[in-house]
């Protein structure tokens, strides 16, 4: 990031507020938004102008986030169920253009599923490769695009300002999922299968 304030990832528009994270705040601090009923969840760890991985979990208990890995921060949060509104998801801008995150994003992942601090690690240096379990979206950039990299084709479209697009692939040394961790991946899509099939517990 190259600036210290933003919502760097935000659904949340005109009154229909679902989830944003991460949102940058004062100088140093990473937020985390879940509705309904507005729970925030601050960190400190933000370093500008050094590539970061940031990651906020909620697993129906408690929030979390981590930074390259490590957990910041967790504030408990039981809701039923987080809200599913109609808004769009914003990358790089929030409810309105002032809330415009500054700097390079790559490699954005939701899941369906909350992930593991060893899931987080094991995952956050490779790319995917797009089919991984519970995965609902992915977006890369790498085709200067938006697009989604799963079957869910959940494609973004410019909606304000230029994008500038650049490949950090090399950069920051990200491996291939498929060729890195196969085997993580083949456990993982087994036991989820079994967990769907009611013969293990997550």
């Amino acid at each position: 990031m190259e600036s210290n304030g933003g919502e760097c990832l935000a659904k949340d528009w005109g009154g229909q507020r679902d989830y944003i994270f991460p949102e940058l705040i004062d100088g140093t601090k990473i937020r985390f938004v879940l509705w309904p009923q507005t729970k925030i969840l601050d960190a400190p760890g933000l370093v500008l102008k050094k590539w970061q991985h940031h990651a906020g979990v909620w697993d129906g208990k408690e929030m979390r986030i981590y930074v390259d890995g490590k957990k910041i921060g967790a504030s408990p949060y039981n809701a039923k169920e987080l809200n599913d509104s109609k808004a769009s998801l914003y990358i790089g801008v929030g409810d309105s253009a002032q809330w415009t995150c500054i700097g390079l994003i790559d490699e954005i992942r939701i899941w369906e599923v909350a992930r593991t601090e060893k899931e987080i690690n094991d995952f956050m240096m490779n790319t995917l490769m797009g089919d991984e379990p519970d995965l609902n979206a992915h977006y890369t950039f790498d085709k200067k695009n938006a697009d989604d990299n799963t079957a869910n084709k959940n494609n973004g479209k410019k909606a304000a300002g230029t994008p500038k697009y650049v490949d950090v692939t090399k950069e920051l040394n990200l491996k291939p999922l498929l060729s890195t961790a196969v085997n993580v991946r083949n456990k993982l899509a087994s036991t989820w299968g079994r967990i769907r099939r009611g013969l293990a517990k997550p």
